[in-house]
């Protein structure tokens, strides 16, 4: 009835035709036309002040149209007619939410009704063509009207006041995710419109952070100074240009606006370590592998500089594989008692019979396809598996001092599980097995964390605007701290499946990939997990959180400026002082990475959240040491039990106490509204939204082409 008396007003009174508006009835059924990218929310208002008072006409047709289907329902549902409240406006008005007559417990459906608007069509702008509203109410009100988003006359300051005073009793239902996410997409759009922003655009995002490392290392400048010298120059280019792809690049999808900051820092940084800090034509590395000759008279095929040998002789064979004497006692396993983590080497049949395993250093007289081969192997090389700077918590065989080209690698020194609990896993058929598995249960993890973090606002807004909406029931009855440990719990889970399943395709990927098209880099221990043991945990506290189990995928990057200035002798290994600028030098690059990550972020975040976060963790870590110390000056018989629980219960804490800062600016940058995998087993079924749909991935998770004014400035994005 409702819906008939609205639709015949406003056909009477309408002068121009414009799109049909959606509104909310209890009983009706949802449109199968609506698009995913349609399934925003639209500012509601008092009708007060939905229009300026000029045109008479318009004012009381609106006025009309409110009362007529508010009296409707409240008929029919016996609830009171009260004002709407009024929500907080997005950049692009498209922010806020309609509100329903169900009660908590009844699910909200559709009924759909043409409205022509009743006034000149150049008083007000429509925000879109569809008003979708889908939030429900813990105490009945009567429903409003759609509003149109008002261009001119909106006083958004009267309105947050309004809502500050107004109880936050509103739950979030099925269209919180593309609410969350229609502000960033149509801020962006606006942005780029201005010139402000700018899309996220390949291959050129990748010059600078990727191809520019990768060119200069190539390049041999070992025996030209001045070329070696030219590096601050390419330097300083190499910032500048991912600093703007920093500062303006972004995206409409969430995750790749992210991305595009952390990759730009993170590009910065292997100019600065390989450029700046280190020389890798000098110093560096890798592990190839190679035929073994069974001719004994078989010499390595290497000219003594520079090309890696074809065959090894049968000498250095039993060399490399590391075979004791008679007269020796054979090879163990190291093991650290007073460590929950035990040390194991790989057992024989994991050794292949076939192949040999040498060092090969820079090939400066190789040709460019082979040089730049090797460039890329050292820029793209992660955590420097493989390389003779790897990380000391992977497994990696000992390392001769010096290194020269051809010489064999101890394979049987290979660790298949450090002490710090990194492994890799070996032959082919049981890599392949452990990884889906690990894909599997992270990409479920993801579905869950996903399907019920669209239930709580703090995920959907951020902080700040959660306030603004009521808890789901599971929820409400929490106390401060419970739900604080919620959400805490919440984050880090989705950041730990969110990197073992990034880790565990990308180690799928390059395994096969080198398998088939370059075998002489199909190492198995260069895919070690991407976590180690949370034993590390107990054992160091927060040190072992950070330092061993976590990932450790920029721990070359950040402890380099240390190792430089230890390698020049400004700070003494072991010296408080040195470790001291290790540790604070480390944090302080990783919060300025993921600081850069919320500045690509469209919404706008607070950068010093993640850099603070991360100092804090330094200054936690220094903390606990002068408790331990403490401590053991106090109970110098405590037991190892009781030290360990200690170390856990301090590392909890702290990250409680700190972890806010992260978690809510990972919030209100939107990371969470990202689909992270495309189809959803719990929604399926059915413990997301009623209608939500399984398959969540839509044009906005697609590559696409992209057409500028310039030949730069079109390229694929998305």
């Amino acid at each position: 009835m409702a819906g008939q008396l609205l639709f015949l007003l406003a056909q009477i009174s309408g002068r121009n035709s414009q799109p049909q508006c959606s509104a909310f009835l209890e009983g009706g059924q949802e449109p199968s036309e609506l698009s995913a990218s349609e399934r925003s929310v639209l500012q509601y208002r008092p009708w007060h002040k939905q229009v300026e008072r000029h045109p008479v006409q318009s004012d009381l047709a609106w006025q009309l149209i409110g009362f007529t289907l508010a009296f409707s329902i409240s008929l029919v549902r016996g609830t009171r007619t009260r004002k709407l409240r009024s929500l907080p406006t997005g950049a692009d008005g498209c922010s806020g939410v309609a509100e329903s007559l169900a009660h908590r417990s009844k699910p909200v459906r559709y009924v759909t009704f043409p409205i022509t608007l009743p006034f000149n069509s150049s008083l007000l702008s429509v925000s879109t063509s569809r008003c979708i509203a889908d939030i429900q109410l813990s105490r009945p009100r009567w429903l409003g009207c759609v509003a149109w988003h008002e261009s001119v006359g909106a006083d958004t300051k009267e309105q947050e006041k309004e809502n500050k005073d107004d109880p936050a009793d509103v739950v979030l239902t099925r269209s919180a995710g593309a609410a969350g996410s229609c502000q960033p997409s149509r801020a962006l759009l606006q942005q780029v419109a201005e010139g402000q922003r700018r899309h996220i655009l390949l291959p050129q995002a990748l010059f600078a952070s990727l191809a520019l490392p990768v060119i200069w290392v190539a390049i041999p400048h070992n025996t030209r100074p001045w070329l070696y010298h030219s590096r601050w120059l390419v330097f300083t280019l190499a910032l500048l240009i991912n600093y703007e792809q920093a500062a303006r690049a972004s995206s409409t999808n969430v995750a790749w606006a992210v991305v595009s900051g952390l990759m730009s820092t993170y590009g910065t940084m292997l100019c600065f370590q390989h450029m700046i800090l280190t020389n890798p034509q000098r110093d560096a590395a890798r592990i190839i592998r190679v035929p073994c000759s069974k001719d004994p008279k078989t010499t390595c095929m290497n000219d003594g500089r520079n090309k890696a040998p074809s065959r090894i002789p049968v000498e250095l064979e039993r060399a490399a594989r590391c075979e004791p004497a008679a007269t020796q006692p054979p090879f163990r396993a190291r093991r650290d008692a007073g460590s929950l983590t035990q040390m194991r080497t790989a057992s024989r049949s994991e050794i292949d019979a076939n192949s040999c395993y040498i060092w090969q250093r820079f090939p400066s007289d190789a040709p460019l396809l082979d040089r730049l081969g090797w460039a890329t192997d050292l820029v793209l090389s992660l955590r420097g598996a493989g390389w003779s700077s790897s990380i000391s918590i992977l497994p990696k065989p000992e390392k001769p001092t010096p290194i020269e080209d051809g010489h064999p690698v101890c394979i049987a020194s290979v660790p298949s599980v450090t002490k710090y609990g990194f492994e890799y896993v070996h032959p082919p058929a049981a890599f392949l097995r452990h990884r889906l598995k690990v894909v599997t249960a992270a990409c479920l993890m993801l579905d869950f964390l996903g399907t019920f973090m669209m239930k709580d606002p703090y995920f959907v807004f951020g902080r700040d605007r959660s306030v603004d909406y009521a808890l789901p029931w599971y929820l409400d009855g929490l106390s401060a701290w419970r739900l604080e440990a919620y959400r805490q719990l919440f984050s880090i889970s989705g950041a730990f499946a969110a990197v073992a399943a990034a880790y565990s395709l990308t180690d799928l990927v390059h395994y096969y990939a080198t398998r088939y098209c370059n075998p002489s880099r199909n190492i198995p221990w260069m895919y070690a997990s991407a976590f180690g043991s949370f034993g590390e945990v107990f054992d160091r506290g927060l040190a072992g959180f950070w330092g061993s189990w976590w990932h450790q995928t920029f721990r070359q990057q950040f402890l380099s400026p240390a190792a430089f200035l230890l390698k020049k002798g400004v700070i003494r290994k072991g010296s408080t002082a040195g470790n001291l600028v290790a540790l604070l030098s480390c944090f302080a690059m990783s919060g300025l990475l993921h600081g850069m990550g919320s500045l690509s972020a469209v919404p706008h975040t607070k950068l010093w959240k993640q850099p603070v976060f991360f100092l804090l963790q330094g200054m936690g870590i220094i903390v606990q040491q002068q408790l331990s110390l403490l401590a053991t000056g106090i109970l110098p018989a405590a037991s190892v039990p009781l030290r360990r629980a200690g170390n856990a219960l301090f590392t909890l804490l702290w990250l409680y106490a700190t972890a806010a800062l992260f978690n809510d600016d990972m919030a209100d940058m939107g990371l969470w509204l990202l689909e992270p995998v495309p189809f959803s087993v719990f929604r399926a079924l059915g413990l997301g939204f009623p209608g939500d749909a399984v398959w969540r991935w839509d044009s906005s998770y697609l590559f696409r082409w992209h057409s500028g004014r310039y030949w730069w400035q079109s390229g694929i994005t998305i």
